[in-house]
């Protein structure tokens, strides 16, 4: 399949069939969970290993899973792909049009309130038992009620955090001071197979590979593919044979394949008439896409009257806007910085710096790529 040959049509069927077979499984099917344990995957290299003894805040992990669902195209407040609901989100921390508050897609999905994180040490986090040990039936459990999960608490949790009605698998540890997160073994399939192959369905591979991959993020390497496939995918997913075999169905058999394969066949792909994926060329990896480059510019904006920490984001956004940037304050949602900004495909985060005395920028120059 070439990136080329993907469209506005085949994306929107894509996301249909993913939301038809999220239906068709049944209630207990958890697609965002598909989507974390996937970016878990493609960002294990920065992601730190619960045997590291290092963090990765939440704010920065919460970007990550951002940026890697993220649709180029589209605006900040509703660019986000929620994979098998068929609908865009806001990035973390931005209000969308019509919302009173914030987005927070993935935060509650990483604590243990409804999520995948836990407190316990590295010596039980590294135990299948323990990981296969339904949480209810936790030591460090102090349940509300006895053999319920709703209101309970974890005896190593110093913040009072109470769970819900929800018992996960055990995906992250938690920092002791719940301010990061590191990862278990992620290449023991029976830790993830329960969402990935929820009720023994495999997740449809080829609807599956056109949502992730079209419109992807330009700055990581789903964006600059040319060639899409079951071993391109492995290998920004750093998945094994085994793995892909046991999460994922590509069998042209496979309903949801059939109909996105029937529709690419009438585009005259090959990947349509075959069934199977086009060539890899050149190993596994392709060539990056070059940006064009564009001359940085300057933007004259007047100074602020009061030289706060609100007054200089405000200055910074209305630098950005001026320069042709559409511009997010999202300071006050502990997202790691101050301002997200997209200009065409293009984003930027921004922390801003105000002096203690007061100061008078005439102008600041800000770079096109």
């Amino acid at each position: 399949m070439e990136a080329n040959d993907l469209n506005d049509d085949l994306y929107s069927q894509s996301l249909y069939l993913l939301n038809s077979y999220k239906i068709s499984v049944r209630a207990g099917f958890k697609g965002r969970f598909i989507q974390i344990f996937l970016a878990l995957k493609f960002f294990q290299e920065q992601i730190p290993s619960i045997f590291s003894g290092r963090y990765i805040s939440s704010e920065l992990l919460q970007t990550m899973l951002d940026d890697l669902y993220s649709k180029a195209s589209r605006e900040a407040d509703r660019c986000v792909l929620s994979v098998f609901e068929n609908r865009h989100l806001a990035r973390t921390g931005i209000v969308a049009e019509g919302h009173a508050y914030p987005q927070n897609t993935w935060r509650n999905n990483l604590n243990i309130q409804k999520g995948i994180g836990c407190y316990a040490p590295v010596s039980d986090l590294s135990s299948p038992t323990f990981l296969n040990q339904r949480r209810v039936d936790c030591r460090h459990l102090h349940a509300r009620v006895q053999g319920e999960m709703a209101g309970a608490t974890c005896r190593l949790c110093t913040s009072n955090a109470k769970y819900r009605s929800e018992s996960h698998r055990k995906w992250l540890k938690i920092e002791p001071n719940g301010s990061g997160y590191a990862v278990v073994d992620l290449q023991w399939i029976d830790n993830f197979i329960p969402y990935l192959s929820y009720d023994g369905r495999r997740t449809p591979f080829f609807p599956l590979l056109i949502a992730i991959y079209y419109d992807a993020n330009p700055g990581l390497v789903l964006g600059q593919r040319v060639h899409l496939g079951r071993e391109q995918f492995k290998a920004d997913f750093n998945l094994s044979n085994e793995e892909f075999e046991a999460y994922f169905d590509e069998s042209v058999e496979n309903p949801y394949n059939k109909e996105i394969l029937r529709s690419i066949n009438e585009s005259d792909s090959d990947v349509g008439r075959n069934g199977r994926d086009a060539p890899v060329h050149d190993g596994v990896a392709d060539a990056k896409r070059p940006f064009s480059a564009q001359p940085i510019q300057s933007t004259e904006v007047a100074p602020p009257t009061v030289n706060s920490g609100w007054e200089a984001e405000q200055f910074v956004i209305k630098a950005l806007q001026e320069a042709g940037w559409s511009a997010h304050n999202v300071s006050r949602q502990s997202v790691g910085y101050d301002i997200f900004a997209t200009k065409e495909k293009r984003k930027i985060h921004v922390e801003v710096k105000s002096s203690i005395n007061n100061c008078f920028p005439a102008r600041i120059q800000l770079a096109s790529a």
